[in-house]
């Protein structure tokens, strides 16, 4: 009687689990349409949509317009040609259409697909180590479907979600089969270029699939394993060249496209790192690892991989070593090499951090009866999931967009685009516009004749010899990178270098309200209101 109702708890448990998943995915891909109805809104939700969608829209017109040398060394923000160019052709009949709302909320649907199969794929991969402990493996998935960054990168048209995805089929493809083959094998390199050419922070996992290669080969028995290795390392190689920049399999041919894209990498791979603040390693450690798991919950979890690892281990099964050592290892890089926020930190691990909550696996080789077994389980899915809702409160207020939609700052910036519109009459074009990307303004980049430039807290580095003249400034009064008034805490908390920033940031934008004059130009101020600055230049 008493193992019936183990069960039937065990049926309910795993079948409320599968709602719950399905339900945080309903609501974000309902949560994708909000703030979409036009470009000013749009704006105020994600600074990310508007850039992705930018080097997209010049993907296409590129191809439509048979620039094959810009096609192949095409290579914005540091990310690879291969996301740039399938995006681009994927999302073509909306080009033709102008629907650009409609691109940007289908990138964002499609980064919550590639979410929804990577998680897909860590519960094959739970399948494969414990083929017995369904229940255990639904948790998994529920884990990974709470974390805070899967609001982040699920929300967004971005390159994270499909390099994430790539990555984690190219580590089951190795271990799906019994026995690796040469066709496997082949595809497992394949899908890890493809990782790798989409952001090159794919490689902090090329250790566990490499290891995992060479685990699963000496375990075949037939093939060689320095020859597999290096068939493997040859196509992965090849294939992470072609995807990130194709020009350099062509590298005789596009010396000085080349020399471009290196200068392009160089600038995009210390993106960020200005805003980092000065925290010390545990605090480093902990915010980090929260954007996916609640800490205490990675560490009973790392505890219960070592159960995993070392259960299989005597068994003459390696796999759940590798991952745990391999996972570790990458955070350890992470944490000790990349100079920048938590935030920037925890995008650098994505791919490794999917792998963490494979560890809750090891609670079905405690000693324990079933029940306590269960019992366990849920408990660390609870602290993995409820205790780091504080975390996202602190950390993920900007993407929880229904309330943002209804919120005083979408009302203020909406009522100072009217104000603006009332201002600036008709809008002559061409035109160029400097505007805080925290600010909205009643033309973008996608309007013929205008070209948009977004300020980053830097209007204190403005010259006209760096980006030429604009016609009109748009700044925000309350809300730019870098204020910081000398009486806050985190002015007084801020290194020498912050401080020195804040003040010439502050020091410029008090200057161009005082005198009108930016970079030797002088401007008028003609809107003033709902924490909204609109200059237009004199001459106009």
């Amino acid at each position: 009687m008493i193992i019936k109702e183990v069960r039937a708890l065990k049926g309910v448990a795993w079948y409320v689990q599968i709602i719950v998943i399905a339900s945080i995915f309903i609501y974000y891909f309902l949560e994708n349409f909000v703030m979409s109805a036009d470009w000013e809104i749009l704006s105020l939700r994600s600074i990310d949509d508007f850039a992705m969608h930018d080097s997209v829209r010049r993907m296409q017109e590129a191809i439509l317009s048979g620039e094959f040398k810009k096609v192949l060394t095409f290579f914005d923000y540091g990310y690879g040609n291969v996301f740039w160019l399938a995006n681009a052709v994927v999302f073509l009949p909306f080009y033709f259409f102008d629907s650009v709302q409609t691109q940007i909320v289908a990138g964002r649907q499609l980064s919550l697909l590639f979410i929804f199969g990577s998680m897909l794929l860590i519960g094959k991969i739970g399948q494969k180590l414990r083929p017995d402990a369904p229940l255990l493996r639904v948790s998994v998935m529920l884990i990974i479907a709470t974390s805070p960054m899967l609001a982040i990168i699920g929300t967004k048209f971005h390159v994270n979600a499909q390099c994430i995805f790539f990555g984690i089929l190219a580590y089951y493809t190795l271990i799906r089969d019994d026995v690796l083959g040469h066709k496997a094998a082949s595809k497992a390199a394949l899908w890890a270029g493809v990782a790798v050419g989409l952001k090159l922070t794919a490689l902090f996992i090329m250790p566990i699939i490499y290891a995992t290669l060479w685990l699963r080969i000496t375990q075949a028995g037939t093939l060689d394993v320095r020859k597999g290795l290096l068939e493997f390392s040859v196509r992965f190689g090849l294939v992470s060249a072609a995807c990130t920049v194709p020009a350099i399999l062509l590298f005789p041919f596009f010396t000085r496209d080349l020399a471009a894209t290196y200068a392009t990498f160089q600038m995009y791979k210390n993106m960020g790192a200005d805003f980092s603040e000065k925290i010390d390693l545990l605090t480093s450690i902990t915010e980090t690892l929260s954007y996916s798991i609640h800490p205490a919950a990675f560490g009973i979890i790392a505890l219960l991989f070592f159960n995993l690892a070392r259960t299989d281990a005597r068994k003459g099964n390696f796999i759940a070593t590798i991952l745990g050592l391999g996972v570790l290892c990458a955070y350890a890089l992470v944490l000790l090499t990349v100079q920048k926020p938590p935030l920037y930190q925890a995008t650098y691990v994505l791919s490794a951090s999917y792998f963490v909550p494979l560890g809750l696996l090891g609670v079905s080789d405690l000693r324990l009866p079933s029940a306590w077994r269960g019992g366990v389980a849920l408990c660390i899915v609870l602290i993995g999931t409820g205790l780091s809702r504080d975390f996202r409160e602190r950390a993920l207020p900007l993407h929880r967009f229904f309330e943002i939609a209804r919120s005083s700052h979408v009302t203020n910036q909406l009522q100072a685009l009217e104000g603006m519109r009332a201002a600036i009459g008709q809008l002559r074009t061409p035109v160029r516009i400097y505007q805080d990307y925290t600010t909205v303004f009643p033309a973008t980049r996608f309007s013929k004749g205008v070209e948009v430039v977004y300020c980053y807290g830097t209007l204190r580095d403005y010259t006209p010899e760096s980006l030429g003249r604009f016609d009109y400034v748009a700044l925000n009064s309350e809300h730019y990178i870098f204020k910081m008034p000398p009486s806050s805490a985190q002015y007084k908390n801020a290194t020498d270098s912050e401080r020195r920033k804040a003040d010439q940031e502050e020091a410029a934008r008090k200057r161009m309200r005082e005198t009108g004059i930016l970079g030797g130009v002088k401007y008028k101020l003609i809107y003033e209101g709902h924490n909204a600055l609109l200059y237009k230049r004199v001459d106009q």
